[in-house]
């Protein structure tokens, strides 16, 4: 047990030391957005090198962080009705209680999220769900630990807009975090009942790619975003638990 904790404190610390750094340093190098981007998936790539070596040292089999293969198709196909369901709240519904906007998209930006979205889905699955939620399932049970994951995973989105937040202003990036919070919840959720990424990282994706890279919006201002987030992922969170049974390690 003390190694499990060992391990779980060194990539989580490394995780928030390597971002806090390039993050502060952002304020005295003026980078634009795709070359931070790229720092940023390749801290995560590095990370997700040190997940698999530790699971390798810990004799440990990657069967049981998740990497399986779904039962059935058919969790495929609910994976993208839940996603659905969190584009018909945050998008539809509020565009229809106010208006919508559509927005341009440059084929070179669509092209580079594409890439961004893709890397940074696999390796947040596989670190936050896959590493750090099952070790901290395994050390204080399931509410715990779905509590200070999804506060991990809020935090590096807080540390990596942290020099918007301190040259623009606060209240967008502490809305986000909150934001990346009930998505942690939801995600958490997810692999909890199923004991497989690939469900998480199926409709993380799906909500990812509808959020940027889709031109339509709807106009809300920051705090009713906010709210149709938390509806949204609370919704998403209460459909896992009633229709998806939970999954034994062995199954």
């Amino acid at each position: 047990m003390y190694e499990k904790h060992k391990m779980l404190t060194l990539i989580v610390l490394l995780f928030f030391i390597v971002l806090a750094v390039w993050g502060i340093a952002f304020l005295f190098i003026k980078i634009s957005l795709y070359p931070r981007s790229f720092v940023y998936l390749g801290v995560y790539i590095l990370l997700v090198g040190i997940v698999l070596v530790l699971v390798v040292r810990g004799k440990e089999s990657f069967h049981e962080y998740g990497f399986r293969w779904p039962r059935s198709l058919m969790n495929m196909v609910l994976g993208a009705f839940l996603a659905s369901v969190y584009v018909i709240i945050t998008v539809f519904i509020p565009g229809s209680l106010r208006n919508f906007e559509v927005l341009p998209a440059n084929p070179f930006d669509v092209y580079m999220n594409i890439t961004i979205i893709f890397v940074a889905v696999f390796a947040e699955e596989i670190i936050f769900r896959g590493y750090i939620l099952r070790n901290l399932i395994k050390m204080h049970g399931f509410f715990t630990a779905i509590l200070l994951s999804s506060a991990m995973y809020s935090l590096t989105y807080a540390i990596y807009r942290l020099p918007l937040a301190l040259l623009l202003e606060m209240q967008g990036q502490l809305e986000s975090a909150s934001s990346f919070f009930m998505a942690g919840i939801f995600l958490g959720t997810l692999f909890y009942k199923t004991r497989t990424l690939m469900y998480c990282i199926v409709v993380h994706l799906f909500i990812r790619i509808f959020q940027f890279l889709t031109p339509l919006h709807a106009i809300t201002s920051g705090y009713e975003r906010l709210l149709f987030e938390i509806i949204a992922y609370a919704t998403l969170t209460y459909l896992v638990l009633i229709t998806v049974l939970t999954r034994k390690d062995g199954g």
